[in-house]
């Protein structure tokens, strides 16, 4: 009995899902959540990155909400992610940059004549450096919910 190219492919497909490749390849990784004021007020539409200290390590990020809360995700490859953050410690960088109101004719104007428009940072400088940071987290499993309160 002969089994159809279309049977077969479904056939294929299942076992591998049902069997598995020997597991998912991706490292194991902590839900990490948090929140991130300034001046007293939650940030938001910043990006909040996890720059891990083990030089083997990969950064987490992720961006506030309306209430400056957030998620973060590891980029373990370029094209996988993987929810949460590898245990271990990180400097926390968060940036968050003026939305540009130029016109991209006006934004190529600037860029020809040598002088392009730089964003304008919305947060204190020193929190977009890892080496001028000093936000940290450690991540572990059981921790709870990060607090980043920036100050001038």
């Amino acid at each position: 009995m002969t089994v159809p190219y279309s049977r077969r492919v479904v056939l294929l497909a299942t076992i591998v899902t049902v069997l598995g490749c020997g597991g998912s390849g991706l490292p194991e990784t902590i839900a990490v959540t948090g929140s991130v004021t300034y001046q007293g007020n939650p940030v938001a539409n910043a990006q909040v990155v996890l720059n891990s200290t083990d030089p083997k390590g990969k950064p987490a990020t992720g961006v506030t909400d309306a209430q400056g809360k957030f998620t973060v995700q590891t980029y373990v490859s370029p094209t996988a992610q993987a929810k949460g953050a590898i245990a271990g410690q990180y400097k926390v960088t968060v940036t968050k940059v003026e939305q540009s109101t130029m016109s991209s004719e006006e934004m190529m104007k600037a860029a020809s004549s040598g002088q392009p428009a730089m964003p304008k940072s919305l947060l204190p400088k020193k929190y977009s450096s890892e080496t001028s940071t000093d936000l940290t987290a450690d991540v572990k499993k059981g921790m709870g919910p990060l607090s980043f309160t920036l100050a001038d």
